[in-house]
């Protein structure tokens, strides 16, 4: 009998231990919950009610959204994705061009305003669509660029058209100039020797640009000046030509020393005058004037006169017609032998320029100046892999905290 009263009070027991177990869940949720509901400060207390329980669904969807999704994306991807970039520097300057009388900064360490505009004519250079050009036929820079090791996000499309391959090459090269005058070139690619190869075919560019600046300009400066000694050659034989025609119409090559030979002509006429005025005055004491010598000194006389009044009429009156007289023949003479001379002066000062303007194409007065050239580079430099994903995660997490700050204000 003691048995038969036993069996039936195992289950009781056990209902009774499973409605205590019930009850103290219903205190310990009863008891999380009035904690959740009661925030000493008030702001935000997700509690019971339906819009605090909306409230914590939004902050945290969109915690994961924001913050979480976006740094696991980043991590992943700079962690297991992203390719590995090295990079490669070069260091050079413009040196030679001459110094001019308004750019003597150069000359107290300051770069002159040549060497500056050199230097920015060359970054403008290495990104230019001459440049990509050059490197595709020079290096395949569209195979270097386009490995299929390269994640998809770096790797160019060899397909692309070339204004598209422009805009990719400004992302991988990185030229300025510092107040010195000094270019500083930086160049990415996915592998060192890439690296390295494209960094020596950049400064290698830079110097053919610069010999090819300075081949222009003195080549230019040579024709320029040959030009020049042309016109002015052609300048001295016209005006030689028109003193050539000056001298066949006045008959004479020059009225200097014509004046000269006449004046000196005169003279000698004057002292045969006087002395033929002497005879006559002296054979006029004894003889009658109708005598024959008399008649024949009368005659030397006469003719003396004739001559020095002829060549005195010659040198100062006008001539028979319309031949100036020789007075008149020094100012043309004058103006042509100015003419002949300012020519001749200008032909020796051009001609002097041209034979310097070529010595100075013998020479080299523009080079570049390379201190830093391209070595292979060790190890990677980008993408800095921890930075880069911190930064994503510290963005997400200000993000997602002022979207709910905004939203909590707006409630409240």
């Amino acid at each position: 009998m003691q048995d038969q009263a036993t069996v039936p009070q195992i289950p009781k027991r056990e209902q009774a231990l499973e409605r205590s177990q019930k009850v103290s869940r219903a205190l310990h949720d009863a008891a999380r919950k009035a904690r959740l509901t009661v925030r000493s400060g008030g702001g935000w207390q997700p509690g019971m009610s339906r819009g605090g329980r909306a409230s914590r669904s939004f902050a945290m969807n969109s915690a994961i959204v924001i913050f979480v999704l976006p740094t696991l994306l980043a991590a992943i991807f700079f962690g297991l994705i992203a390719t590995d970039q090295f990079e490669s520097e070069s260091q050079f300057a413009v040196r030679g061009r001459e110094i001019g009388p308004t750019d003597m900064l150069g000359s107290i360490g300051i770069p002159s305003i040549t060497q500056a505009q050199d230097g920015l004519v060359i970054i403008d250079y290495l990104y230019s669509r001459a440049l990509v050009e050059k490197l595709e036929r020079e290096i395949d820079l569209r195979t270097m660029l386009s490995r299929p090791e390269i994640d998809v996000f770096s790797r160019l499309d060899p397909s692309e058209p070339i204004e598209d391959v422009v805009r990719y090459w400004r992302k991988r090269v990185f030229a300025s100039i510092d107040p010195s005058g000094i270019v500083l070139v930086r160049v990415r690619a996915f592998t060192a020797q890439d690296t390295l190869t494209l960094g020596r075919a950049l400064l290698a560019a830079s110097e053919q640009l610069v010999n090819e600046m300075s081949t222009r300009s003195r080549r230019d400066a040579l024709s320029g000046a040959q030009e020049e000694v042309a016109k002015a050659e052609s300048r001295l034989v016209s005006v030689r030509e028109e003193f050539r025609r000056l001298r066949d119409k006045e008959r004479m090559i020059d009225p200097t020393k014509s004046a000269e030979a006449l004046t000196k002509l005169i003279g000698e006429l004057q002292l045969d005058k006087i002395k033929l005025q002497g005879e006559y005055q002296v054979s006029s004491r004894s003889l009658n004037p109708t005598a024959p010598q008399m008649q024949v000194l009368k005659s030397r006389l006469d003719a003396v006169s004739g001559q020095i009044s002829a060549i005195q009429n010659e040198m100062t009156a006008s001539k028979s017609g319309d031949e100036p007289a020789m007075s008149g023949s020094f100012a043309s003479f004058d103006k042509a032998r100015l003419d002949q001379a300012w020519a001749e002066k200008f032909y020796q000062t051009v001609a002097a320029s041209m034979e310097k303007a070529r010595l100075d194409t013998e020479r080299q007065q523009v080079y570049l100046e390379s201190f830093v050239t391209p070595v292979l580079p060790q190890s990677p430099e980008y993408p800095r892999r921890v930075w880069n994903t911190t930064l994503v995660a510290l963005c997400s997490f200000l993000a997602w905290f002022a979207l709910n700050y905004i939203r909590s204000s707006l409630k409240s």
